[in-house]
């Protein structure tokens, strides 16, 4: 959590996203092809962010204000489309590469709503 809070209101920074590029090539193979799949879906409305699904997330009181009211999207994909309108009125994201480790008992499959 330090390292996005040192990125939100730095240069103007409104929001700060974590990256788990590290620790995802450890994860089991359906679970990264389901990753790569979502994340060029996901590519297609969001530029410049490369992990659009991790849960670390950290906004601006502005920006959280201004952006959470707009969401339609509920459940696991909100992300996106909180990203995409960050993006669309003009928050500078900033990608953070945070430590994280894969849990057993996930509930997403190809299916999950």
């Amino acid at each position: 959590l330090p390292a996005l809070e040192r990125r939100v209101g730095a240069r103007g920074c409104e929001m700060a996203v974590g990256c788990r590029a590290a620790a995802l090539a450890a994860r089991p193979a359906a679970r990264r092809l389901m990753g790569v799949v979502f994340a060029a879906l996901a590519s297609t409305c969001v530029r410049g962010v490369p992990d659009t699904q991790c849960g670390f997330k950290l906004l601006s009181r502005r920006a959280a204000r201004e952006l959470f009211p707009s969401l339609q999207i509920r459940g696991w994909a909100y992300d996106v489309q909180l990203l995409a309108l960050a993006q669309a009125r003009g928050y500078r994201i900033a990608s953070v590469p945070v430590a994280w480790r894969d849990v057993e008992g996930s509930k997403v499959t190809p299916l999950t709503p």
